[in-house]
């Protein structure tokens, strides 16, 4: 062996690792939104809040995406919605959603998915199918389905509602696909 070559992925993984590095790091619960409105701080005020308690570091195109949260106060039969964002090109594009995560386009929206049973310690866990290609794929599944058209960190809000709709709080985090 004279030389090693390095897989067809390795550029696409190298430009995108200081974005994936600092999207994994703000992803955690660590670290709150700097610019975190009243309404996504409502746990401050003793109402009813999520939490971010673990996700899937990166995505394949083979999925799965799992997330598990930690609902605080929570009204009896809460709901959830998952609104995914275009993904995020230029790290000035990554610093204006950290300043500003309720901003730009939506690329998908799961309204009214229902909170599974928590387990013992509080949490509830969810797994998501993941969807590619340029055109949604036909999901016919009872697993909620993720559409990450091709690698990418792509922002993601998850609001907790009330079984009337009302916005209870908001928590922002990444998704990162990876090629």
């Amino acid at each position: 062996m004279l030389g090693w070559n390095p897989p067809s992925r390795w550029p696409a993984i190298t430009a995108l690792g200081p974005i994936l590095v600092a999207a994994a790091l703000m992803a955690s619960p660590a670290f709150p939104p700097p610019s975190a409105t009243a309404q996504d701080t409502l746990s401050a005020r003793g109402g009813p809040s999520i939490e971010l308690a673990s996700q899937s570091i990166w995505i394949d195109e083979e999925g799965p995406f799992q997330i598990s949260l930690q609902l605080l106060d929570a009204p009896d039969q809460p709901v959830l919605d998952f609104i995914v964002g275009v993904p995020i090109r230029s790290r000035s594009a990554f610093l204006d959603r950290i300043a500003e995560p309720a901003t730009g386009l939506v690329l998908q929206q799961i309204s009214g998915l229902a909170v599974p049973e928590a387990d013992a310690s509080g949490i509830v866990s969810l797994q998501f199918a993941i969807g590619t290609g340029q055109i949604p794929p036909p999901h016919e599944s009872d697993q909620p389905m993720l559409w990450l058209p091709e690698a990418g960190l792509y922002p993601l809000r998850i609001v907790l509602r009330d079984s009337d709709g009302a916005r209870l709080d908001t928590v922002h985090t990444f998704a990162v696909r990876t090629p």
